[in-house]
């Protein structure tokens, strides 16, 4: 943060080498004369027996009143440092925070999410005949800064039954064939985008692989316990790499994401 102190030590040469020890040689100077401008200018105006008293008044045990003044003085001119570097440490914590978080959030950052509990990740078309049941990721932009090259594949299909594969798949609507396939996309921050994986139907000995190969019409794989790895890529950010499992779940299968 620029020439900001960086430790207790540099705080304290900051703080006391500055104004504050301009005050500490005013009042060093005049306790070391107090005793010359008592003399001249207080003991001429008041009796012997006043300035006796007013010497006892000043001393306390073996030492002067103003030596004790000056303790308290250097006491208490520790302990505001102190307290102001305490108060100075946590701002500049929190300053420091704030500043790595904005930069955190003007970075590009994709997120890809599978949630089998909520639409439309997990979505039943009733205007098919039969009714089908979509698989679909979601990728959102979670960063500050817009995204650009978006980019879906499978790269891996395990067991290998889709000779396409890897492959690009589909955005969510961007039906094929009929439309123009969408291969890569944007996303400006919050932004978000579902991808159609593949679907299935209680009446099809199949599932469908939406992929979005254009001139390749092949959707249709057995019905078996796939793995899945989805490559999600964009322009100058890392690519995400999820796997997912297919799995028999009555008379339907499920899909659970798997740890990379």
């Amino acid at each position: 943060m620029g020439n900001a102190p960086d430790g207790r030590a540099s705080y304290y040469r900051r703080v006391l080498l500055n104004t504050l020890w301009l005050v500490v040689l005013g009042v060093w100077s005049l306790v070391l004369l107090i005793d010359d401008i008592a003399g001249k200018i207080v003991k001429p105006r008041v009796s012997d027996a006043a300035w006796k008293k007013l010497e006892w008044l000043t001393v306390i045990g073996a030492w002067p009143l103003y030596i004790w003044a000056l303790g308290v003085l250097v006491i208490l001119l520790i302990g505001a440092t102190e307290v102001g570097y305490r108060l100075y440490r946590e701002a500049r914590k929190r300053g420091d925070k704030a500043i790595a978080d904005f930069e955190y959030y003007k970075t590009g950052r994709l997120e890809v999410t599978w949630n089998p509990m909520e639409k439309p990740y997990r979505w039943w078309d009733e205007t098919q005949n039969p009714p089908a049941l979509y698989f679909r990721l979601l990728v959102r932009n979670v960063s500050g800064s817009t995204v650009n090259g978006v980019k879906v594949e499978l790269s891996e299909l395990a067991p290998r039954k889709l000779e396409c594969v890897p492959c690009p798949i589909r955005l969510m609507n961007n039906i094929l064939p009929g439309n123009t396939a969408v291969h890569s996309f944007s996303l400006n921050p919050g932004d978000k985008n579902f991808i159609d994986l593949m679907l299935q139907s209680r009446s099809l000995d199949c599932f469908w692989i939406l992929h979005a190969v254009e001139g390749y019409d092949e959707v249709s794989v057995p019905r078996l316990p796939y793995t899945m790895t989805i490559r999600v890529s964009a322009t100058d950010l890392p690519e995400i790499v999820r796997r997912y499992q297919l799995f028999e779940d009555g008379e339907l299968w499920n899909m659970k994401e798997l740890q990379n």
